[in-house]
């Protein structure tokens, strides 16, 4: 089928074909079809696929399709993963320990239309069963509302097939893992880049607070220098039916002898503004740098990251598997570290 004008689609469908590797295994999880042409979501894995139990670390973008920045880093990232198997053995050794799963592009129809929702108007991130209900601050719009799809942060009347899909993908794939971080990319907030944890409903610990400090702690010594606020989501606001602390309460319910830990990567946009003000009157100006040089700035600046936190990924012992008595030692540097948490 004939297919609207997406260069990131593009791009992502070149670039899947330099990365025809014995350790890549591409898997198409939903079609979104809009306007008689078809848009799919991948997943594209590397790693030998006997490996589905062990540590996995995915990185996911493109759910806001004005936030297409997100979608433009992990495309990045996936290149110099193309170049590098080739020849790095490294990178070859690591994935014998992890499995990299990459899904660049959640939205495809919303990156397309240059808006926040999906082809039916639904916030994606918002779409989540509503017992995810914001439980702290005042009422606000982009909590979530349930009004309609004309008013934005729309969540939806039902859950959305890309969810659903995504949902199947976590529970058949990503669920067996013995140990599963995700990162996922976002961009239109704030002076600096933040690492958030859940949760965003509400402003009580989550199930692996402890292992969050313990990865904090680590990031913190091995990368010092790092530009990165890690807190909780809950910190700068609540929200209705978040999508992660959906997937983190039902993979705690099903594999509660398992690590999940959720990420969210919101790149500092308000930065982009300060410096260029002309980005206001741009659709994409809050959520994307318009200028060439900032946008590969930002291409580069994330790649460690995601390099650092394969590794961490590939080294589970390091931050999981407390005894009760490091669980509330850490609990406790949680609490000191993040007071708002209840």
């Amino acid at each position: 089928m004939e297919r609207g004008t997406l260069p990131e689609l593009e791009r992502l469908e070149s670039l899947l074909e330099r990365l025809r590797h014995p350790l890549v295994h591409v898997r198409t999880i939903h079609t979104e079809h809009h306007q008689g042409r078809d848009y799919p979501i991948y997943t594209i894995t590397l790693g030998r696929p006997a490996m589905a139990q062990q540590p996995t670390f995915l990185i996911m973008g493109g759910v806001h399709g004005l936030e297409r920045i997100g979608t433009q880093v992990i495309i990045a990232y996936m290149e110099t993963l193309a170049s590098r198997l080739r020849w790095d053995q490294q990178l070859q050794h690591l994935l014998e320990r992890v499995q990299l799963v990459l899904l660049p592009l959640f939205n495809p129809v919303g990156v397309l239309l240059h808006r926040r929702a999906n082809a039916r108007g639904v916030d994606l991130m918002r779409n989540a069963p509503v017992r995810t209900k914001a439980r702290v601050l005042p009422p606000r719009l982009y909590q979530g509302q349930a009004l309609s799809a004309r008013l934005p942060y729309y969540r939806g009347k039902g859950v959305e097939p890309e969810v659903l899909a995504l949902e199947q993908f976590f529970r058949e794939v990503l669920f067996q893992a013995s140990t599963l971080l995700t990162l996922d990319v976002h961009s239109g907030f704030g002076n600096r880049d933040q690492l958030w944890f859940p949760y965003a409903y509400s402003r009580r610990m989550f199930p692996q607070t402890a292992e969050m400090m313990a990865l904090t702690q680590l990031l913190e010594e091995a990368s010092p220098h790092h530009r990165y606020v890690i807190e909780p989501q809950s910190r700068q606001y609540t929200v209705h039916g978040d999508l992660w602390d959906y997937l983190h309460d039902l993979h705690n319910e099903t594999r509660g002898d398992a690590v999940f830990l959720p990420l969210t990567l919101e790149l500092a946009s308000w930065g982009w503004i300060r410096k260029n003000p002309r980005q206001f009157v741009s659709r994409l100006g809050l959520f994307h740098p318009i200028k060439p040089h900032r946008v590969t700035r930002v291409l580069r600046r994330h790649l460690g990251l995601f390099d650092l936190l394969s590794r961490v990924t590939a080294a589970p012992d390091a931050w999981t598997g407390f005894d009760e008595a490091m669980r509330h030692t850490l609990e406790h540097e949680a609490r000191r570290l993040w007071p708002e948490l209840e």
